[in-house]
């Protein structure tokens, strides 16, 4: 438990948004284009630093356009977009946040393509940038002359954030890449000296057109292993326990077709890993002064009472009804994105039962092939997601938990069973979820010098207590400190 009288309110939720739009032209070598097919979309947070009152976000939108070229065939080319955002900061200045004290999650919506010649396309996307910061708040009281405080203890939260980069490679075969997509599946988290260990995989899903002239999916994956620098704790002092949770996305894929028929490719991925740690604090909840008539002041606010790092992953099932005759379509090759919504207790969760309930949507792009053409249908699936939320105080759960969370599609697959399209994908989940409750503190204890009590008489007096009354309760009803315990007895001296 830390000396110091404090609580940890939320200090700071802000979502700041970027629009994006730029004009691309294809390379020679690349086909022209005679329809989209899809879009891929993913969005990086590449740079983050405090100027003057605000923090400075920046990154880059990935694209990929899935299109089919002027003869027929698929191809793929990708582009990226650059965007930045500011966060303004609480109070004066900085308040007290740095760059890791901010919980971000960035992701992309409304991505458009619009076709302006046969070589010539307009991407634009919505960056939107979800961020949060703790604070702290004194609830330390100027001692009056005379004056006794009632201590209470609660529970106070601290979050950190770190990052790191890394590389990872592997090979595959399968024939000529007509688009890829890469990404990173953790599959463990674990807080160490160093920092956060993180395991997991980079995976790349291939479309390729094999011999034959026939569109094939491949998909290679190969192990990760990384420590995202962070050795100092939350609480030096070894008080606070600390729970973790890493995401990981990839920032940039190359891809290299070797005369062997082998595909070779790097993935440059992003980790971002949260610490958030539980301790104990003090506070003045309640306060008189032994020699005057005093008038107490007292602050409330909303105080951070709980917090829990959430990972995991669900596996996504649905169908749809093609529009359209299916007997010679088949499913090619898939992709998608999540959108986290809300999470809330489930009814009678509590602090025993601890379950919560994630929900979200996932908007997949699916491509099917037949009778010499490619089509693209899109396809929304409900994402939800139970989590187990252990060991919570009683008071971490009596109110809305204020999730912030997000939702990643590693993989889309499928088949077909008539005109109806069963889809299913793999999803991960990662965030935080921050429980607050209303409280109480002392923070004045005003002396009115006026109005003196009456001298009191020597005395000594022996008083039985009422069931639950503490020596607290007793020292304010006699206003006196001299108060001793004695054999489930209070024997009061009055001077």
């Amino acid at each position: 438990m830390s000396e110091k009288q404090y609580i940890t309110p939320i200090a700071l939720t802000h979502t700041a948004q970027a629009d994006v739009t730029e004009d691309f032209e294809l390379p020679e070598y690349q086909a022209e284009v005679r329809r989209v097919a899809g879009v891929q979309c993913s969005v990086t947070r590449d740079n983050a630093f405090l100027e003057d009152n605000s923090v400075e976000v920046s990154g880059c939108v990935l694209y990929t356009v899935v299109y089919l070229g002027g003869e027929g065939g698929l191809c793929s080319v990708p582009f990226f977009s650059q965007w930045s955002a500011k966060i303004p900061l609480p109070g004066d200045g900085q308040g007290g946040i740095g760059v890791e004290d901010l919980h971000m999650l960035c992701e992309g919506e409304n991505v458009t393509c619009r076709v302006t010649g046969p070589r010539k396309l307009t991407l634009s996307a919505r960056v939107k940038v979800k961020c949060a910061a703790l604070g702290e708040v004194d609830c330390g009281t100027e001692a009056a002359p005379g004056a006794v405080y009632r201590m209470e203890e609660v529970p106070v939260v601290r979050m950190k954030t770190c990052r790191c980069t890394g590389t990872v490679s592997g090979e595959t075969g399968g024939g000529k890449v007509i688009s890829c997509r890469g990404a990173v599946q953790v599959t463990e988290a674990r807080r160490t000296a160093e920092g956060i260990a993180v395991t997991g995989e980079g995976v790349v899903r291939f479309l390729v057109q094999g011999d034959g002239g026939s569109y094939v999916p491949v998909r290679s994956r190969m192990p990760i292993a990384e420590v995202i620098p962070c050795p100092k704790p939350l609480w030096e002092d070894g008080a606070g326990g600390e729970n973790v949770t890493a995401l990981g996305k990839c920032a940039a894929l190359t891809v290299t077709e070797g005369e062997d028929g082998v595909i070779r490719w790097e993935m440059e991925y992003d980790l971002e890993g949260t610490l958030l740690g539980e301790g104990r604090s003090v506070r003045a909840a309640d306060g008189y002064c032994t020699t005057h008539a005093d008038t107490p002041v007292f602050r409330q606010a909303e105080a951070v009472t709980g917090g829990r790092c959430i990972r995991g992953q669900v596996t996504l099932t649905g169908e749809k009804m093609l529009s359209v005759p299916a007997e010679n379509l088949q499913f090619l090759y898939g992709w998608g994105r999540g959108v986290f919504e809300k999470g809330e207790l489930l009814p009678g969760a509590g602090a025993a039962a601890g379950r919560m309930l994630l929900t979200g949507t996932a908007y997949c792009t699916v491509l099917l092939t037949g009778n010499g053409d490619v089509t693209a249908e899109e396809v929304a699936l409900p994402i939800r997601y139970e989590w187990d939320l252990t060991d919570l105080p009683e008071s971490a759960v009596t109110g809305t938990p204020d999730c912030r969370c997000s939702f990643s599609l590693w993989d889309v697959g499928g088949h077909l069973e008539g005109n109806v399209l069963h889809l299913h994908a793999e999803a991960g989940c990662g965030g935080i979820a921050l429980f607050s409750s209303p409280c109480r503190w002392l923070t004045e204890l005003t002396v009115e010098e006026d109005k003196p009590l009456p001298k009191p008489k020597p005395a000594v007096v022996l008083y039985t207590p009422d069931p639950g009354e503490t020596l607290w309760d007793v020292q304010k009803r006699y206003r006196t400190e001299d108060v001793t315990e004695m054999e489930g007895k209070f024997v009061i001296c009055k001077r």
